[in-house]
Order: structure tokens, then sequence, then C-alpha cells
């Protein structure tokens, strides 16, 4: 309320609209927090410890001593005058009153300017017009007016800072039922431009009041805001946490699997130091067990293969392409010229996909790696035994692969350098876990799925090194 630029506030409004009960509240304030009693305000407000706090209000008047209301008044303000300090507080309500007005609006700027001058810390409550424009040209003074609602002719307890309030006396006359023709006459007495200088102040108190309600409803918006971006704020810290948990959660778990793969190699090792080659074909079939596991632990979804990856993009237009984002296998028919879109006709679909999507068909023409054959290479004749087709539908990936490493081994002995594995579609989960296999098996050169009349995504061509 009171700050070192602004040591006096003139309190104006309607009577009953709360000037008095302002002196007193901050009167009673002052005592209860120089007392140490916890004072109901809000948070962050500050108090100024004052030496003395000197109040003015109320009528003394008393026939015994022969003193009048101003009388009595008069001889208050000398007392107060005569005791206060730069860190006294005083509390005067309608200073200058009791006598004629003008005289009384002069004696009561006088105090004030005395005051001022001081440097003590000051409250007063007037009507007087003449204190009202003197707080308004007087930088160190401040008006503040109670305000009242026309309305219900009610005040509302509320300060104005920065505005002086008007009397509303024939409003609150009316309020209370105060004969209407008398009302008249005495707004007939007033001159006219003072009935306009009161109109004015009515309606900047109006504005006051509704600059005030948007203060409040920006300040409750303020809130609202701070108090979501605290609630966002807690949120990210706890997506934070819960994040960095699912990632030590997870390197812990690779960390266990890898480790145990590599006890399980160590003893296999072990057991092929103590048994020699005799029992290789059996350990090498375990490898591959422990390995295949470990990956699907480590990469439990289906990726696309290295071989694939480094052959994105690297298309032309006729020749047969794979989408890998859908798996579909198509021929490509246009690539932009910004080289940003290529069409692939699936069927009778046209799907526009970026040609990094793309790698070409493998078929065994594009892919097959020739195996330059020398006279002095030794040729096995090949048993009548020896499959080119191994089907492992129903199987676990675990089963799948045992029989799938015996095939290869077979079939690489007897010099075929294709076979055919036949999965089915499933889930989806056997498909993958022999893809995984094969892309990791350095015998082989390639796979791919055939057209769909030949089995489609449910077959999986291999292509081996000679």
């Amino acid at each position: 309320v009171l700050t070192p630029a602004c040591h006096t506030l003139i309190i104006s409004g309607p009577n009953a609209g709360g000037k008095t009960v302002t002196l007193k509240t901050v009167g009673l304030l002052s005592l209860m927090n120089q007392s140490g009693i916890p004072v109901p305000v809000k948070e962050g407000s500050l108090f100024r410890v004052f030496e003395g706090i000197f109040v003015d209000i109320g009528d003394e008047q008393d026939i015994q001593t022969h003193l009048s209301t101003f009388s009595a008044r008069v001889q208050n303000l000398r007392v107060i005058l005569e005791s206060v300090t730069s860190d006294s507080l005083v509390l005067l309500d309608e200073l200058g009153t009791g006598t004629d007005p003008t005289e009384g609006a002069a004696l009561a700027l006088a105090i004030l300017e005395h005051l001022k001058e001081q440097g003590i810390w000051t409250l007063v409550t007037t009507h007087f017009h003449m204190l009202k424009a003197y707080a308004a040209i007087t930088p160190e003074v401040e008006n503040v007016s109670v305000s009242f609602d026309e309305a219900t002719g009610q005040p509302t307890f509320r300060l104005q800072f920065g505005l002086s309030g008007t009397s509303n006396a024939f409003d609150i006359a009316m309020h209370h039922g105060f004969p209407g023709f008398i009302l008249e006459k005495a707004k007939n007495f007033l001159k006219k431009n003072e009935l306009e200088g009161n109109r004015v102040l009515g309606e900047l108190e109006a504005l006051q009041r509704a600059t005030a309600a948007i203060k409040d409803e920006l300040e409750n918006e303020k809130r609202s805001v701070k108090l979501l971006k605290e609630r966002l704020e807690e949120e990210h810290e706890r997506l934070v946490r819960e994040k960095n948990k699912v990632l030590l959660d997870a390197s812990e778990k690779a960390r266990k699997i890898i480790n145990q793969a590599e006890k399980e190699f160590r003893k296999l090792l072990t057991q092929l130091r103590k048994e020699g080659l005799r029992k290789a074909p059996r350990i090498k079939h375990d490898i591959a067990v422990i390995k295949h596991r470990t990956t699907q632990e480590l990469k439990p979804h289906e990726t696309v293969s290295l071989k694939e990856d480094r052959l994105r993009g690297q298309v032309e237009v006729g020749e047969q392409v794979k989408i890998i984002s859908c798996k579909k296998i198509g021929k490509l028919v246009r690539i932009s010229r910004d080289k940003k879109i290529a069409e692939v006709q699936v069927g009778k679909l046209q799907i526009k996909v970026p040609p990094a999507d793309l790698v070409p068909h493998s078929s065994r023409s594009t892919f097959r790696k020739t195996v330059q054959k020398h006279d002095n290479c030794l040729r096995f004749p090949v048993p009548s035994n020896v499959t080119r087709e191994v089907n492992v539908v129903g199987k676990t990936v675990e089963e799948a692969i045992e029989e799938l490493d015996k095939v290869i081994d077979s079939a690489i002995l007897a010099g075929i350098d294709e076979i055919t594995v036949i999965h089915g579609h499933g889930t989806g989960r056997l498909r993958a876990g022999i893809h995984s296999y094969l892309d990791s098996n350095p015998q082989v050169s390639n796979f791919y799925f055939p057209e769909l009349r030949q089995g489609g995504r449910g077959v999986t061509v291999v292509e081996l090194k000679g």
C-alpha cells in the first residue's frame, strides 16, 4: 500500500463504502504484526515496523469540557503533530470536517503537506475535492477509491489505486428511501459543471472497476498457467525417470543375455578341446542355436537384413523390386526427376514410395554369386538322399535351424548351390528366426521369397556359396 516513493494515501468514495474500515484494518494489522501475531494477508506482503501509530477516528465532542466535534479533533491533531516522527504511522478519518468545508479543506491540506514534508507515513479519508486534486498532482501522494456497486447501492470493499472516488451522496440517500423531490432540489442547487465533474468521476470509477476485474482475471490466468507449467514439468521429469529406468533395465537385460551366451560358448569350447573333431558337427549346431537365441532376445522384432540395407535405392525402372516397408514385390514403373518418389506396380495397385524403401527383388539371375569352377577343384558325386527342399512347418525355431543346418552342410558337400525352405506363414516368428540364422551364416550368399505362385512369403529360397 505505502512505498518509500509514496508515503501518503488519500482514500475517498461513498459513505459506508469502507473508508474508515480501511484505516482500522491497516492500524490493526500493523499492531498485530508488531506484536508477533500472524496476520491474514497475501503471501509476499511486507510490513514496516513503526515507532508509533497515531489515530484520529470518530467524534470526540464533550459537553463537560466544552469541546465541539471540530474542537476535539483539532486538539487531537495538535497532539499527533507534536508527537510523530518519520517512522510513525498516522491514520486520519475525515480530516478537516466539523467546520466550514472550505476552511476545513484548507486546514486538512496544510496538515497533509506538513506530514508529507516530514516523511511520515499517512492514510487519510476525505470527501473534499481539494484533497483529491492535491493527490492527483503530487507525485508522493496517491488517490485511492473504495468502489461502490451502483446496481445494488452497496460497497464492494475493494480498493482501487490511482483514482479518486465520488461520494455518491444522492445515490446512497435514494437507496435508503430519502424523498425524491428533495434530492431533485439538491441536484438543482449544484452547479452544472460540478454535476458534470461528478459524472466524469463516476465514469472513471466504473472504468477503474472494469480494469481491476480484467487485472484479476489476468492474475487468475497467470496462476493457472503457472500451475499447468509446474504439472507439465513434473510429468516431463516423471517420463525422463521412466525412460532412464527402461534404458537401465534393457541394458541390464542385454548384459545378462550376453553373459549367459559367453558362458555357454566357453562351455562348448571346453567340450570341443576335450572331445576333438568327433563332436564338431554337434557343437557347431549348438553354437548356431545359441547365436540365434541371443540375437532373438536382443532384437525381438524382424529387421531389414544387412544385404537389403546395402542395396537400398539401387533400383532401375522396369525391374522387379521389393518394397521393404510392406514386404511387397512389384515392378518399378517410374522414378520422379527429383529422385524422391518411386512408383511400383503391385498387381493392380500402383504404390508410391521413396526410392530408399526399395531393393532389387532377389532372383537367381540378379543376386546369385557366380562360383568359379576350376579344373583342379574337387568334385563330389551328388548322393541320392541329398534333398534340395526342407519342410520345417510346425517345428520350433531351434528344431528348424538344426535341420536346416544339416541340409546346408549336405548340400554344400554335394555341390548344390540352392535349396528351398518351406516354413509357412503363421505368426512370422519361425520365418524371422530362419532369416536371422541365414543372414549370419557365412555359407549363405543370399536368400529371398519366390514368386507368389511358387509359395510367396511362405517359402524362402536359399543360395549357397560354392
